[in-house]
């Protein structure tokens, strides 16, 4: 797979950051109960703040009447490129250190809060500066009904959050969170391994068996996200009669672990290093599956536009087999090696298709869990501005004179 950058989400402050603090666990959530959903608010819906150097954006959120400041992130873009200046594909923004109509607001959806009256902005903002402008944003969750709040505020000391779910290890190219680590060489992720606390787990892949047109990789508290895009110059069926494709990760000795999917029987397929008769007779399509182990679970989940939807199913591809190598690998068998495989590639016609997978850490698992992540997934949280403190060309309100005697 090549990957076109990656991006390290939702830091204590803008940009792809190096590690500081260690960081901390999303939660517990406000009235948006969703631990795996960011909001993307493109800056041309934030009224008139377009030119604020983001040093003079923060973020805050209210509970129970007291404010907050939340972690956040400001993608700066060039168009639909992410602007990333390191590594060896650097991308320039134009417009660097300042908001402008390409960038994003990012922030997660679990620390949105309850909506503030006038009088607690106002004491919020006291300390912030005379020329302090604030957005209300509301979000709305479709499923569960509920509807949450944040306020961006432009000012000269704005609110500030410590707090970073996400960092960045430069040294052995880590990615880490309170949930996971994940390490990569070349772009590719050769190391995955839960954390409970302090604890961190054993590597969980052996290697991954991909291959993309572009990709990026956002990591998030407790989930990673992999958009990518593929452009076919016209129909690869000019050239060949049959194309499969396959995508997967090969499990490192993932015995006592157990494998759920459309198809699977009710307690699923045991992984043991050895493929039984259900096993072998496993045939089944879909777009989720899921690893667990007692408590902890691992949710895969792969979307395709609908033009390549339309042309492909997907079938899942389930193999337990110890005494099976497939290289490259260091532990040789697939125990288990797991993901999908797509058909009639040949069929498709000349154009752009776009795809996704989301991997999530789903702590506390129960059967049937992924259910409700699942229905989430086709029912997207939105964001509006919907309320608007004075704009930046207006003079921040006096106060008022102090009562007669």
């Amino acid at each position: 797979m090549r990957r076109a950058g990656a991006l390290v989400a939702l830091l204590a402050r803008g940009g792809l950051a190096v590690a500081a603090d260690a960081p901390v666990a999303l939660g517990p959530c406000g009235p948006i109960a969703r631990v795996y959903d960011a909001l993307e608010v493109p800056a041309t819906q934030l009224h008139h703040l377009g030119g604020t150097p983001l040093a003079r954006l923060g973020l805050l959120a209210f509970r129970k009447g007291q404010p907050a400041p939340i972690p956040f992130q400001l993608d700066e873009r060039r168009g639909r490129k992410l602007a990333l200046p390191g590594g060896p594909e650097p991308t320039a923004d134009d417009k660097p250190g300042v908001l402008d109509a390409d960038d994003l607001l990012v922030f997660m959806a679990c620390d949105a809060g309850e909506q503030a009256s006038p009088a607690e902005l106002a004491r919020a903002l006291a300390e912030a500066g005379a020329d302090a402008v604030w957005r209300e944003l509301r979000i709305e969750d479709p499923v569960e009904h509920t509807r949450g709040f944040v306020y961006l505020v432009s000012a000269a000391h704005p609110p500030a959050s410590e707090r970073r779910y996400v960092a960045y290890v430069p040294e052995g190219d880590l990615v880490e969170s309170a949930r996971y680590r994940i390490g990569l060489v070349n772009s590719l992720p050769t190391y995955f391994a839960l954390a409970t606390g302090a604890s961190i787990g054993p590597n969980l892949i052996d290697g991954l068996r991909l291959r993309a047109g572009i990709a990026h990789t956002y990591f998030y508290p407790q989930h990673v996200y992999g958009p990518g895009s593929l452009k076919l110059p016209f129909s690869p069926g000019i050239l060949f009669r049959d194309i499969s494709a396959f995508g997967g990760v090969d499990g490192r000795d993932l015995r006592g672990w157990r494998y759920f999917a459309p198809g699977t029987p009710p307690d699923g397929f045991a992984v043991d290093g050895h493929m039984d008769e259900r096993e072998r007779a496993f045939a089944s399509s879909g777009e989720w599956f899921v690893l667990a182990h007692g408590s902890e679970a691992l949710l895969f989940v792969t979307r395709m536009s609908e033009n390549l939807r339309r042309a492909i199913t997907l079938s899942l591809v389930y193999r337990d087999d110890a005494s099976r190598p497939n290289p490259p690998e260091d532990v040789p068998g697939t125990v288990p090696l797991v993901g999908y495989r797509g058909r009639g590639i040949e069929k498709l016609p000349g154009g752009r298709y776009e795809f996704a997978l989301r991997i999530y850490t789903l702590p506390g698992y129960r059967r049937g869990d992924e259910r409700r992540l699942l229905a989430q997934l086709d029912a997207s949280l939105t964001a509006e501005v919907t309320a608007e403190g004075p704009r930046p060309s207006e003079p921040a309100p006096a106060a008022a004179p102090p009562a007669p005697r």
